[in-house]
């Protein structure tokens, strides 16, 4: 399976459903929260080919950068400075990223799943209790 070519390309952030709640949730000050919240937020997505992506997100002039390919395992360093465990798959037209923090092992994992919906990226966010929203417009 591979990630649909709908995916692929820069978007930047368009507006927000539950996302305050959300980082609220996960104990984000609220200062932060704010700031986060008038930031703008891009995501770029790759296929470098051979099974292998690569996905930057910037925001707030903090940058995580990740090559992976589906279904493997990696470690890799978030916008919040700290180490994360994850994986990334396919759920039907979806991506899904399984987050992980390293410094917080036990806390449930984090579900992110990215759909294209009207030519929006959506970001959709859940960590089994609390969800949010965050669109995308595409910018190429």
């Amino acid at each position: 399976m591979a990630i649909p070519d709908a995916f692929f390309g820069s978007f930047s952030s368009d507006s927000n459903d539950n996302f305050d709640e959300y980082m609220a949730y996960k104990n984000v000050p609220w200062v932060l929260r704010k700031a986060i919240l008038l930031a703008g937020h891009s995501i770029a997505i790759k296929n470098l080919g051979n099974g292998r992506y690569q996905t930057t997100q910037s925001m707030m002039g903090r940058t995580a950068k990740y090559e992976f390919g589906l279904d493997e395992k990696f470690t890799m360093v978030g916008m919040d400075g700290i180490e994360h465990k994850m994986v990334i798959t396919m759920e039907g037209s979806s991506m899904v990223e399984w987050h992980t923090p390293m410094d917080k092992p036990n806390q449930p994992v984090d579900k992110q799943v990215y759909s294209i919906e009207g030519g929006k990226l959506v970001q959709s966010l859940s960590d089994g209790k609390v969800s949010a929203k965050r669109f995308f417009k595409r910018k190429n």
